[in-house]
């Protein structure tokens, strides 16, 4: 069984002159957006791995919170543990 954290963003709309940002947060995409964790550590150490990984990350600052999945594959119906989101 896999773990992976999948990192969020605020939303961005286009209004017809310019991109405005909603509070809605969505997943990222791109190579950064998903962290594979290891599975044997606990779900507390998985979150910190989670966390650490964005302050690695030169986008941090654009990242507001994560979501950890556990599932066979990435792309599939995976069940969601737990996510922390933040401003």
């Amino acid at each position: 069984m896999k773990f992976y954290a999948q990192y969020m963003q605020h939303e961005t709309k286009w209004t017809g002159s310019n991109w405005k940002t909603t509070h809605n947060l969505i997943d990222c995409m791109g190579t950064d957006s998903v962290y594979i964790l290891d599975g044997r550590n606990s779900l507390e150490n998985m979150m910190k791995d989670a966390e650490s990984r964005i302050e690695k990350l030169l986008k941090s600052k654009y990242i507001k919170g994560y979501k950890i999945y556990r599932g066979s594959r990435i792309q599939e119906n995976n069940f969601c543990l737990t996510g922390k989101s933040w401003d």
